[in-house]
């Protein structure tokens, strides 16, 4: 994939799948945007990956739980012409009940998978239009699929990003837009920092179902190529998924449940 003169916008790209995609999109030759909270590390990664790779990098840093910070984001997105990626991969998780957690919390949640992504998608799909391609991943999760107890709000969240992508390439699939990809980016345990900063122990995982964030991004690239929405990287997970999936929800609740007490 030779991204010569193309930009591609990664949310959460300090660390963890956000970070993978940076890197891989850099060694592709794209120029970048990177957006996370943390400026000093967006910092590092920008200045490794402009001398390794001799691309543009740029760094963006934002909270996207804050209104204004989308707003510029959203203005940035949509005013760059030879955007050819958007990666929305920002998040966290609290992995608290939600009938205990702090409420606010839980909202600024909706605002950075959800809100964030809205708005930075159509941004993306506007300049996308016009170019006549581009694409879009939308970085959800298994927690998408399988919800779960202790994660209520996390994993309706990533349902959303599932459901929006799939009705988005509907969309244009029925207006009659090709050239614009979009994917739901379903990834299981991979070691990132994500759980550590969740304070989710990992001893209870084993650790053949984890997987590396360079492979969970070259999945996705992977289902780029054969055309699927929803890419579940890994072949156990993609079992799980569908094991689970056509499981009465009876069955499948005291499974989940069962599944998050032995966690």
């Amino acid at each position: 994939m030779n991204g010569a003169g193309k930009l591609a916008v990664v949310t959460g790209a300090s660390s963890g799948i956000g970070e993978a995609y940076a890197r891989r999109l850099a060694r592709d030759g794209f120029d970048l945007v990177l957006v996370a909270r943390r400026k000093q590390l967006l910092l590092d990664i920008a200045m490794q990956l402009s001398e390794t790779h001799r691309v543009s990098v740029s760094v963006e840093p934002a909270d996207l739980s804050r209104d204004a910070d989308v707003d510029r984001l959203f203005d940035l997105v949509r005013s760059s012409s030879s955007l050819e990626m958007l990666i929305n991969n920002a998040g966290f998780t609290t992995h608290e009940k939600y009938i205990d957690a702090d409420i606010e919390s839980q909202v600024d949640m909706v605002r950075v998978h959800d809100i964030a992504t809205l708005r930075l998608t159509r941004g993306a799909l506007d300049v996308m239009r016009n170019r006549g391609r581009g694409t879009i991943i939308n970085v959800s999760s298994m927690a998408g699929i399988l919800p779960s107890p202790y994660n209520a709000n996390y994993n309706a969240t990533k349902a959303y990003l599932v459901s929006l992508t799939e009705g988005i390439v509907q969309e244009l699939a029925l207006a009659g837009i090709k050239g614009i990809r979009v994917q739901a980016l379903c990834p299981g345990y991979t070691h990132t920092g994500f759980h550590d900063a969740a304070g989710v122990a990992r001893e209870g995982v084993p650790e053949r179902v984890w997987m590396s964030a360079e492979d969970v991004v070259e999945e996705s690239f992977a289902c780029l190529e054969k055309g699927r929405v929803v890419c579940v990287p890994g072949a156990k997970n993609r079992l799980l998924a569908s094991m689970v999936s056509a499981m009465p929800r009876r069955i499948r609740y005291v499974l989940l449940r069962t599944v998050e007490r032995e966690d």
